[in-house]
């Protein structure tokens, strides 16, 4: 989803992995985002908001996107574990199992 800078952002690893069940985990006070604008991670009162840039085209981006009726879209399964795998981290929370499950 396109923001005031352009860029497009979309919820995206263990937050996303773990709505779906493949991490049993809860991430708490911490949201993770992919966005084709800068990196960062933003530490604000209620919790951690970080950003992983992506170089992947827009129109690839979309289908990795869903529209849940949330003002940010978030990752497709295969999106948010790619994207996981992608950064290199708590890749072994994940139950592959879950993700193969059909919808």
């Amino acid at each position: 989803m396109p923001c005031a800078g352009g860029e497009y952002n979309y919820v995206s690893h263990e937050s996303v992995l773990s709505e779906y069940g493949a991490i049993s985990q809860i991430p708490v006070e911490r949201l993770t985002i992919m966005t084709t604008g800068r990196k960062g991670v933003y530490r604000k009162p209620y919790g951690t908001i970080e950003y992983t840039h992506t170089r992947r085209p827009v129109s690839e981006l979309m289908a990795r996107m869903k529209d849940i009726g949330r003002p940010l879209k978030i990752a497709t399964p295969e999106a948010a574990w790619a994207d996981l795998k992608r950064v290199g981290r708590n890749t072994h929370l994940v139950d592959i199992e879950v993700l193969n499950e059909p919808d």
